[in-house]
């Protein structure tokens, strides 16, 4: 396994993910590593361990936003309440 060829793609698609692009191309980033060197995630294994990497992490990305959302919606309600609207 090319351990640096993966790690410079889940590299370059965590920062896509955190800048909120979502889960950009693997194979367009790979494309663009071995333009500087050759052989970088060069098995199918390695793609789909990238591939599930990132996936994972997106996820993992949205549940906590979702969580933040959820939390803020509840202290809002609950604000809302106190006031006597509910």
């Amino acid at each position: 396994m090319s351990k640096t060829g993966v790690f410079c793609t889940l590299y370059e698609g965590v920062a896509q993910v955190n800048s909120g692009q979502g889960i950009g191309s693997v194979s367009k980033t790979v494309s663009l590593l071995r333009q500087r060197r050759r052989g970088m995630v060069s098995s199918k294994e390695e793609y789909l361990y990238c591939h599930t990497a990132l996936l994972y992490y997106a996820q993992d990305i949205l549940v906590k936003r979702m969580s933040d959302i959820g939390t803020e919606y509840t202290e809002c309600q609950s604000a809302v309440c106190s006031m006597g609207v509910c």
